[in-house]
């Protein structure tokens, strides 16, 4: 489990607004940075600071490390709110607009150390060894998807990686068509999605349940990976952060097999 980390922030760094895009209430956003000013670690979070507008606030990144240490470049997804700077993204940015932003968060998953690194202190979550476990409702699946993009980046794929990832409806399961194809490419890594409130289509009943995920789901998906080592992902609103975690414990896994990060 890990916590919000108020200790020494990085400088800001100026970014600017490049590409804009609106999924129904999601608007995500490309941001461009000068090349190598900052790095991150897939599931952390940028404050984001724009001119004239106070507070300032914090989103997750959503695009791997990849992307943005090859082209300076990374994505971020907010939901609508009347949240002044919230607000803002939605009703009044626009291409060439430029902001502040700076990395912060203790909630990541880092790839494991080369073979020829020395021994490290660090944990199986910071090594990225064994199999990882992802839970996510509604934007939460910002960090996650993060996650998931530089999960499947490695090299080797002898662990597995599953994703519960649970919408309203399937219309709010904003990243669902690109997940469908990753599953589709990658045979370590399965995906099941839900639809806790509305109806799901005929046509989608393939890969998308009705419903919310459940202590069964989980119990499911924990006992289909190797327990001992498996590190589990959370990230949703904070009723969702308390169920999953209790079904996480509920299936056997150990506190500190557990990670979320609060920010409320």
């Amino acid at each position: 489990m890990t916590s919000h980390n108020n200790g020494d922030k990085p400088p800001w760094t100026e970014a600017t607004i490049i590409d804009i895009k609106t999924f129904g209430s999601v608007r995500l956003l490309r941001l461009k940075v000068p090349l190598r000013s900052l790095t991150f670690e897939p599931g952390q979070w940028v404050d984001f600071n724009i001119p004239g507008v106070t507070p300032f606030t914090g989103y997750s990144m959503l695009s791997p490390p990849s992307l943005l240490e090859s082209s300076g470049e990374l994505d971020l997804a907010v939901k609508y709110s009347d949240y002044p700077p919230t607000l803002w993204v939605h009703e009044k940015c626009c291409v060439g607009d430029k902001v502040q932003i700076r990395v912060g968060g203790d909630f990541y998953y880092s790839a494991p150390p080369p073979a020829s690194s020395p021994p490290s202190s660090t944990t199986f979550c910071e090594r990225g060894q064994g199999d990882v476990l992802l839970l996510a409702a509604g934007i939460g699946i910002s960090p996650i998807y993060s996650i998931l993009q530089h999960y499947l980046q490695r090299d080797h794929h002898e662990d597995r990686i599953l994703l519960l990832y649970s919408g309203k409806s399937a219309t709010d399961l904003v990243f669902k068509d690109e997940i469908m194809e990753l599953e589709k490419h990658n045979s370590c890594f399965t995906a099941t999605l839900f639809s806790s409130q509305d109806p799901v289509k005929q046509s989608e009943m393939n890969h998308i349940r009705e419903g919310r995920i459940t202590e069964t789901d989980v119990k499911e998906a924990v006992s289909s990976l190797n327990k001992a080592l498996v590190q589990a992902f959370i990230c949703g609103p904070p009723g969702f952060l308390d169920h999953m975690e209790m079904f996480c414990l509920a299936s056997g896994l150990h506190k500190d097999q557990i990670h979320y990060e609060k920010w409320w």
